[in-house]
């Protein structure tokens, strides 16, 4: 028999259940809001920081088997970071998210390298640290990319919908890892992403004046993140116009607002296929570019504008 005490516990208990679930209620209700908000950021990057795996060997990443490799002891935070390297004095060291059966597949990242992401990143962040030393030169450049790439049915091909690159230079070894930022660039606008692909490498071309390990450029980065909204983008015909689109031989551009500025062409697969600077009034020589869909971006005083284009 239940005693008055009982019953006004359980009263109290189910009174307790009601609120929590109401508060369970309001946190998903705000983490809905945040999630289609302006301004959340999120991990979405498997093992960012490289504490899963076993020995050198990081969970979803792949290697090269002789350039790359986790390391343990040195990191920005946990246990763990990813370091590439360049070996035999010269080539480049290089690892990616998502599985690669065969290393050499390194080399064709696009076709072989990602792990699902469905919401289109603004910028890519983390932590580095980059060694120069035992170098021939003390100004190479460890290099970061990002491609957000979706499975286009029509093709059978994956499209790159957005792209981003830095280059970025040594740090001082005394001190601790140094945070890094990745813009990434807007190609396919309402497009959204089914993949991210995370590539690092450990030069652009430098070469190690240590003869003993012919080993050099140790590139190490922890703690990858990638954040959101995708920012606006102007389109060109807002600030300049181009002309003719296709395009057979020769591109025009007349900057209708500044008289200089840089312009980048960049294909399908997120390649950089042409750069140059811009004046007033410009013709573009495209007669050399394969027949396909290609990103003209240009950026005056750091505003970055972009478009499509055809190539016949």
């Amino acid at each position: 028999m239940k005693t008055k005490h009982s019953l006004k516990q359980n009263t109290n208990n189910q009174k307790q259940s009601s609120i929590n679930y109401f508060h369970s209620l309001i946190r998903i209700a705000l983490f809905c809001i945040l999630f289609n908000g302006v301004s959340y950021s999120q991990t979405f990057i498997i093992n960012p920081g490289f504490e899963d795996g076993t020995d050198s060997i990081a969970n979803n990443w792949s290697l090269d088997n002789f350039g790359s490799g986790r390391i343990e002891n040195y990191a920005a935070s946990g246990n763990y970071s990813m370091a590439v390297w360049n070996w035999y004095s010269y080539v480049e060291g290089r690892c990616a998210n998502g599985t690669i059966n065969d290393p050499l597949d390194l080399l064709n990242l696009f076709s072989k390298a990602g792990t699902p992401l469905i919401h289109k990143a603004a910028f890519l962040e983390g932590f580095y640290q980059y060694d120069t030393s035992n170098t021939f030169s003390q100004n190479d450049s460890a290099v970061v990319q990002v491609i957000l790439k979706k499975y286009n049915a029509s093709t059978n091909i994956a499209d790159t919908v957005a792209f981003g690159e830095v280059h970025l230079p040594g740090t001082d070894l005394t001190q601790n890892f140094t945070p890094f930022y990745v813009p990434i660039e807007d190609l396919m606008p309402g497009v959204d992403p089914d993949s991210i692909i995370v590539a690092l490498t450990s030069s652009i071309g430098g070469n190690c004046d240590n003869t003993v390990s012919q080993n050099c450029l140790y590139f190490y980065v922890d703690d990858l993140s990638v954040g959101f909204p995708l920012g606006q983008k102007i389109t060109l015909s807002e600030q300049m116009k181009f002309w003719p689109n296709p395009v057979n031989n020769q591109l025009n551009i007349l900057l209708t607002q500044q008289n200089s500025g840089t312009l980048q062409i960049i294909n399908q697969q997120g390649k950089i296929v042409l750069s140059k600077n811009l004046q007033a009034t410009n013709k573009i020589n495209c007669a050399h570019l394969p027949k396909g869909i290609y990103v003209l971006k240009v950026t005056q005083n750091g505003i970055v504008k972009s478009d499509k284009f055809i190539k016949n």
